[in-house]
């Protein structure tokens, strides 16, 4: 299972330059991989999120929950690592902590449109076996901050200087985004054959 996932990094992921900072993370030992063995219910995935979530900075960067038997449902495994990531952020918060890490679902079937980069988000997300996938937010704000132009604020002009600053982080947070999925459509528009044979080969003809 952990030699096809690294089969899967290698290949797709860090072939094709899916992921800005995949190849230095793992190099780097930065990457941490755990298997959720047995069913994957509410509580069990609960625990392995909150002990993650609580890491330190320099634990890892990216997190990858391997979960063989979640469901085959793509949505239904999505909407269940949804529930159980904000309940984990909920109680940390309730409790004066906060969460380290901003969690995703993959899946080796997740759905995916070719009309839109946003639409081809979840074929990156296909991964060889349902999986959780953690990146540090320390990592995401440096990369943020890698593209974002410095530029004067007027406080006096501002008004709500909280709710301009959670504004213009969000803001920050979908242009990453955003530039990330315009990359990959680019990168699929220009390997599409090349990509797609790894990404079969690589999550076993999913």
């Amino acid at each position: 299972m952990l030699l096809r996932n690294e089969q899967w990094l290698r290949e797709v992921v860090e072939q094709f330059s899916l992921c800005p900072f995949a190849k230095t993370c793992r190099t780097s030992g930065k990457l941490h991989r755990e298997v959720l063995n047995g069913p994957v219910t509410d509580t069990r995935l609960h625990a392995a999120l909150l002990r993650l979530q609580q890491t330190p900075d320099d634990d890892f960067e990216v997190g990858l929950i391997l979960a063989p038997r979640a469901s085959a449902d793509p949505r239904r495994f999505e909407q269940q690592v949804r529930r159980v990531a904000d309940a984990v952020e909920r109680g940390l918060k309730d409790t004066g902590r906060a969460a380290s890490c901003h969690a995703v679902a993959f899946h080796p079937q997740m759905p995916f449109s070719e009309q839109t980069p946003a639409g081809l988000t979840g074929l990156w997300r296909r991964s060889p076996h349902p999986t959780v996938q953690l990146v540090r937010k320390s990592v995401l704000d440096s990369l943020r901050g890698r593209h974002t132009p410095l530029r004067y604020v007027d406080v006096q002009q501002v008004g709500d200087l909280q709710a301009w600053l959670a504004e213009h982080h969000a803001e920050a947070r979908a242009g990453l985004s955003a530039r990330i999925a315009e990359a990959n459509a680019h990168t699929w528009h220009a390997s599409r054959a090349p990509l797609l044979e790894a990404l079969l080969r690589a999550t076993g003809g999913h």
